[in-house]
């Protein structure tokens, strides 16, 4: 059995870890390249975000973090990449039916993170300035979310 497999699949361990690797990076890029505007908007969002996230953090006395700043953006940044890579493969399995647009839950996903990393964004604007755009994006939304809470993750 373990012949077949490899026969079938062909190479080392290592070989077969890399052909799995290309072969999910080329799902998830066929997705992304449906929406890929919105993934750099995403990906400046993330970098604004931790520019901000540093500067909330010295507002309230906790000293620059070198490793903080930029592990912060990496697990976002990981996590986004695997939800949008599991909504990638469910993508496939959905029928083909003219009456569902093409990857609807990667849309779906996409759009959810991009909400939600505008939302801190704006969070972390209104610690930073006083400003209450957060209240009134939330209003916008007709408290659909629900952010009470005056703590700011940073």
């Amino acid at each position: 059995m373990k012949d077949l497999i490899r026969d079938v699949i062909g190479g080392t361990p290592a070989e077969v870890g890399a052909k799995i690797l290309v072969s999910a990076l080329v799902v998830l890029w066929g997705n992304l390249q449906v929406i890929g505007m919105s993934i750099f908007l995403y990906f400046v969002l993330l970098v604004i975000d931790a520019f901000m996230g540093a500067n909330v953090a010295m507002r309230q006395g906790i000293k620059f973090n070198v490793k903080h700043f930029t592990l912060g953006p990496l697990k976002k940044f990981a996590l986004t990449a695997a939800m949008l890579f599991v909504a990638s493969i469910v993508d496939t399995m959905i029928p083909n039916v003219t009456w569902i647009p093409d990857t609807p839950l990667f849309i779906a996903v996409a759009s959810f993170v991009g909400l939600t990393a505008l939302l801190d964004v704006a969070r972390k604007y209104g610690v930073l300035t006083g400003s209450k755009l957060i209240k009134w994006l939330e209003k916008k939304l007709g408290g659909y979310i629900d952010t009470d809470d005056e703590r700011v993750d940073v």
